[in-house]
This record gives structure tokens, sequence and C-alpha cells, in this order.
């Protein structure tokens, strides 16, 4: 085999190999893009109106949540029930409204829905509570993320 075939070999296989590291880019950056064109994004808006304080959760991402887990923590007690919460911080009878979710429960894009709304005409400072909610959700990815609220 002459010098020039020989070089003709390798500049084949560089080209080769170029390619097929091209090719395996291409497609983890596609799959990246797949995964942001429905990355969730969960969020708490919060506010008073008239001695209420309420607490909306919405998904302002581009695809849907699957709430796998909420959690809610009063004085270092971690309560999987908002009722247990409630009764344990005093402000079950405070309740106006709220929303439970189960376990896998799916969150549409654009939704919105009333987390906690709380009747706080009798303490018009508006202190903190000292109550922490964590809510983790996936992707339909089953990529892992979470939001958390503290008042």
């Amino acid at each position: 085999m002459s010098k020039t075939e020989r070089l003709s070999h390798y500049a084949i296989m560089l080209v080769a190999v170029s390619a097929l590291v091209v090719s395996v880019w291409q497609v983890r950056t596609s799959q990246e893009h797949n995964k942001l064109s429905v990355r969730p994004y969960l969020d708490f808006f919060t506010g008073w109106n008239n001695g209420v304080w309420r607490s909306d959760i919405s998904n302002e991402g581009v695809g849907p949540a699957i709430i796998t887990r909420v959690d809610y923590t009063y004085k270092g007690v971690t309560y999987n029930q908002l009722d247990d919460l409630l009764k344990a911080a005093g402000l079950l009878e405070k309740r106006v409204n709220s929303t439970n979710f189960g376990k896998d429960s799916p969150f549409a894009v654009e939704r919105s829905v009333v987390f906690l709304e709380l009747d706080r005409k009798d303490s018009p400072d508006r202190k903190r509570l000292g109550i922490s909610v964590s809510v983790k959700y996936q992707s339909i990815y089953k990529e892992d993320f979470e939001v958390n609220l503290n008042f």
C-alpha cells in the first residue's frame, strides 16, 4: 500500500469518527431540547385581600407537572396532610379554602388553583406563621423539581 493510499484511509477514518461525534452530540442536544420543551415550572403566588391571606399555586412552565409529594412543616414537625398541619398550628377553623394533592397528581400547563386561603382578620400585623411547604414534582421525563413556600 502506497503512502497516498494510507493517508487516504486515515482521512476517511477521521471523517467517519468526526461524523460519529457530531451525530452523538446532535442526539444529546435534541434530547435536551425535548426535555426543556415540556418542562413544568410550579410557583406560589401569595397576597392579602380584606384580611384574607391567600396562596395560589400555578404551573407557569410549558409542560405538565406530576406532583409526587407535598410536605408541610410547622415547628420542626413535618406533616403529610394539610389538615394535620392546620390543626397543629391552630388554624383549622381559619381555613377558607384549600387544595390537597394526591401522590402523582397531574398539574396541567397554565393551571392555577388556590393552595391555601386563611381568614387572618384577627391578625392585622400580618406576621409570619412559621409554616413551610415543600412541593416535589416531576416532568414527564421524570426530572425532579421542588418549589417551597414559607409563611
